[in-house]
């Protein structure tokens, strides 16, 4: 029991993003435009067999605002915790800002009957010093609301579960009057209400089959089983009005896809020799300008190979111009470079017959300094060799007063 109602109820919230922004808007009282973005936080998907589990249904608007919508099919002490759980680990994954931990909002929708519901789940939840803080889940009891109030608050999708509405009383007892009744809450509050909000367009075509498919499994799981839907032509009253409208649908659906095609052939035709006038003026159009283009071309080039021979005599007799200045200017550059050379020159020579002549006037100083020691030096030497001789003949006369001779005295 558990697996298919919540096979139904997340298969339901998935039809289409219009119907989830309808439901979203009907459950929390938003305003939400049916083209927002809707972003579905759940792993595990599903098909038109209701045959995968989906994790939770945590839905996101416009990438800002998330909502969580808990089905609840039997009595559980314990949704108010799985349901912080699950709001919990989805504002982990969600976290942008390290010290905000934001939660989506909460409710948990009833599909059984219990006049012990509240209006409200509450959790307390005590940080020790730091105090207490109530999480309040608001709740809502499906089978309280009538079809005025689902219509009123476009809870469309919602629409399949009216058959829980006499599940209880059958399961008791299978009166005529109860298949009776049974009759028509799937003939006026299921089906007739599906079939108006695709007139009125809530819904799409598309969205109607599913909510017919999901109608017919739950009528499977919930009433087929008895022998008297047989008997007393219920089963019957649901398949022709799932299958034979499926059934129409599709030839409708058959017929006009079948027209559109043939409409898109006819306007394809009609295309395509407009396609081809088109590019058939346009190759001849283009011609045109490309004459018109190859003749502005000439004549520009033919004006341009005009001004570009002015221009170069006028650039060459500019040059000639410039190159006699240039030469002119050389020269009596030349000119006065050689003047300067020369007088540079003539103030060399100047200076350096004035620094020999310093130099030989230093010379002859220095050489009559020379002749002037030289001749002293030769005249103490003269001067010593007389002393020399004096002595020497002193002492010769000396030696003969002694009676020493010459020839004694060794040399």
């Amino acid at each position: 029991m558990r697996t298919i109602y919540d096979r139904a109820s997340k298969r339901c919230i998935s039809i289409s993003k219009p119907t989830t922004i309808m439901l979203i808007n009907g459950l929390y009282g938003t305003s939400y435009p049916l083209d927002s973005q809707v972003t579905y936080n759940w792993t595990e998907h599903h098909d038109d067999d209701l045959r995968k589990t989906l994790s939770d249904t945590i839905i996101t608007i416009n990438e800002s605002h998330s909502y969580h919508i808990e089905f609840q099919m039997y009595e559980d002490g314990k949704i108010i915790m799985r349901v912080f759980d699950y709001g919990y680990r989805h504002a982990l994954t969600q976290q942008t800002d390290p010290d905000i931990l934001e939660f989506p909002e909460p409710v948990i929708v009833y599909l059984y009957e219990d006049s012990h519901v509240p209006e409200y789940q509450e959790l307390l939840i005590r940080f020790g010093s730091h105090g207490t803080f109530t999480y309040r889940v608001p709740t809502i009891r499906y089978l309280k609301m009538d079809r005025e109030e689902l219509e009123r608050r476009k809870l469309i999708v919602l629409i399949p579960f009216q058959l829980l509405r006499l599940r209880e009383a059958i399961e008791k007892k299978r009166t005529p009057e109860n298949l009776e009744a049974l009759k028509i809450l799937i003939r006026c509050d299921i089906l007739e209400s599906i079939d108006k909000n695709v007139a009125a367009g809530n819904i799409t075509v598309y969205d109607a089959r599913i909510l017919k498919g999901i109608t017919w499994q739950l009528y499977r799981h919930i009433y087929k089983k008895y022998d008297e839907m047989e008997d007393s032509g219920v089963n019957q009253l649901v398949e022709e009005a799932m299958i034979l409208e499926v059934d129409i649908l599709e030839k409708q659906h058959r017929e006009e896809m079948k027209r559109v095609k043939a409409d898109m052939v006819l306007e394809m035709d009609i295309l395509e020799k407009q396609h081809r006038q088109e590019m058939e003026q346009a190759r001849a159009d283009m011609v045109l300008e490309i004459d018109v283009l190859e003749k502005q071309h000439r004549q520009e080039m033919e004006q341009a190979r005009a001004d570009m021979v002015l221009e170069i005599d006028v650039l060459e007799k500019q040059h000639r111009q410039e190159m006699n200045q240039a030469r002119a200017d050389m020269a009596a550059e030349v000119d006065v470079l050689e003047k300067q050379h020369r007088q540079a020159m003539d103030q060399a020579k100047a200076d350096m017959a004035a620094e020999v002549d310093v130099l030989e006037k230093q010379h002859r100083q220095e050489m009559e300094q020379a002749r002037a020691s030289a001749d002293e030096i030769i005249q103490k030497k003269d001067n010593a060799i007389r002393e020399k001789e004096d002595i020497i003949k002193k002492l010769s006369e000396r030696l003969r007063d002694l009676g020493v001779s010459d020839s004694d005295i060794p040399i």
